[in-house]
């Protein structure tokens, strides 16, 4: 079982995730618990550069997977939500709910609005599927057509969904935190 008391990686891991609302990747995770490698002295060559850099990317990828390790722990725990599938993003619902256009909101989302955007079918498509609850996991949605993840990107960067890859704590998280934080250390 992971220990998940103040000053532990599983408790900041825990903390990152309760202080942002909107839920975080694991690269945004890993930066905060393991910040990157930083050098004061200059470079010395070439040789010395590409060290650097190769030591930086192994420090990256040891981070993420450490966080990977240690939210697949708090999940078990009970305090990490399971990566589902893509939600809609809450503006989105309300606007919907108000009797907003789906085509309308997504094409009014695209980065090129109000200029000349280029067809978004495909996007309104995997947005009625999405919030028709076609995809139970982001596996599902990411199964069958490779185009869907560059889609499912998209959607994310525009803001209209909220991508699967971001963790959020659950409630029993939420609580342990704000019943630990005076112990933080």
């Amino acid at each position: 079982m992971i220990a998940v008391r103040p000053g532990t990686d599983a408790w900041r891991v825990l903390a990152c995730l309760v202080a942002d609302e909107d839920g975080l990747t694991v690269e945004q995770i890993a930066a905060h618990v393991y910040p990157p490698l930083r050098w004061t002295e200059p470079f010395r060559g070439a040789a010395d550069y590409k060290a650097r850099i190769a030591a930086r990317a192994a420090h990256e990828a040891g981070a993420r997977a450490r966080v990977s390790r240690l939210l697949s722990r708090l999940q078990e725990r009970g305090l990490v939500e399971t990566r589902g599938a893509p939600r809609v993003a809450e503006w989105v619902q309300e606007r919907l709910h108000g009797g907003a256009d789906l085509a309308s909101l997504v094409r009014r989302a695209h980065p090129l609005w109000p200029g000349k955007v280029p067809s978004v079918a495909a996007h309104v498509k995997l947005m009625e599927r999405i919030m028709g609850g076609d995809f139970p996991t982001a596996k599902a949605l990411l199964k069958g057509d490779s185009s869907q993840e560059s889609i499912c990107a998209d959607l994310a960067a525009w803001g209209l969904i909220v991508a699967p890859s971001r963790r959020r704590p659950t409630e029993k998280g939420v609580e342990y935190v704000s019943n630990n934080q005076g112990d933080k250390t």
